[in-house]
């Protein structure tokens, strides 16, 4: 159908499914259990298999200083196929479960979300968490979580971070035009720790005789010991998210400069410093959708980045243009 057609073949989509909260050895919170099988049932939707997959489960909200109750055993593969259903399940034992099950509590809030070693690489982190609220008053089977949807993630601006090789992180950019730029860097991508920052830069690149640069250029700066790191490699690819703008392009048509752009052409380049050419081909598109005038893209190697489209010009013999080689795949 549609999505097995859209679907994108360099990510994995995993989606939560249940969560449900079940007393041990048949007890129920009335005869005192006080240990609990925590259970929540999950899928990859994507086009790729999620590696090294657990779940982590929570009292209360992680983000609001929620009790991080244990993670269940990794599952080394977890593949791309929508009918096939995985399972993460936790054993919460001791006085805490007993106190927060207690017949006396009027409900428990559960959270569940997914972890993995490529979760950087995720279509729709949005999915991968599970809110539930479970009656311990009721005898028998604490009844299955109700589902409810997981909080919108408040946007910051974080334009430096340091990443240890077994460490993840994240920069974020919001520009005064409302551009926003966000980088995910996974675990193991680096073989020691280095620090990122993520800097606009003032300026659009040259446009050229078809394309045109969409809002400013921007570069991501890698180094350790105080030292920059040129054209810095990772081990594994990264994933850059860029919400663009078109005032430049809407500016320009204005100005008669370009007379259309064709949006669904829309890709990000990489500078590169030894050829001075703007180049696609260190970026791996991931998505384009030019509805959110959005773009993901891989990126294994730093640089400065620009945004361009196909764009169509008037005639104008007086037009005076700068016109550099760009190099597609």
């Amino acid at each position: 159908g549609t999505y097995a057609k859209d679907r994108i073949l360099y990510e994995h989509d995993l989606q939560m499914i249940s969560l449900a909260a079940t007393p041990e050895h048949g007890l129920t919170t009335k005869t005192g259990s006080n240990a609990f099988t925590l259970r929540a049932t999950f899928a990859n939707n994507g086009g790729i298999p999620a590696t090294n997959v657990a779940v982590n489960f929570w009292l209360g909200d992680p983000a609001a200083g929620g009790t991080h109750l244990g993670s269940s055993a990794p599952i080394p593969q977890v593949l791309p196929d929508c009918h096939i259903t995985y399972s993460g399940t936790l054993v919460w034992q001791g006085a805490d479960a007993q106190r927060a099950m207690s017949p006396l509590t009027d409900s428990v809030t559960l959270f569940a979300d997914l972890e993995a070693d490529n979760l950087a690489l995720d279509h729709n982190p949005a999915n991968n968490h599970l809110v539930g609220v479970v009656d311990p008053a009721m005898g028998g089977t604490i009844p299955m979580a109700t589902p409810a949807p997981s909080p919108t993630p408040v946007w910051t601006t974080q334009t430096t971070v340091a990443v240890a090789p077994d460490q993840a992180g994240e920069l974020r950019y919001t520009g005064s035009n409302g551009r926003r730029i966000a980088v995910r860097i996974p675990g193991y991508t680096v073989d020691q720790a280095t620090t990122f920052a993520l800097q606009p830069l003032a300026g659009a690149a040259p446009a050229t005789t078809n394309l045109f640069p969409v809002d400013e250029r921007f570069t991501i700066v890698a180094t350790r010991d105080g030292q920059a790191i040129p054209d810095f490699h990772f081990q594994h690819p990264i994933v850059v998210t860029v919400n663009y703008t078109e005032t430049m392009l809407l500016k320009a048509m204005t100005e008669g400069t370009i007379e259309a752009f064709d949006e669904d052409g829309i890709a990000l380049f990489a500078y590169d410093t030894q050829t001075a050419l703007w180049q696609q081909r260190p970026v791996t598109l991931l998505e384009r959708d030019v509805e959110k005038n959005q773009l993901r893209v891989l990126v294994a190697q730093l640089s400065d980045f620009s945004l361009f489209v196909p764009v169509s010009r008037p005639p104008n013999a007086g037009e005076s243009m700068i016109y550099l080689p760009v190099v597609m795949h």
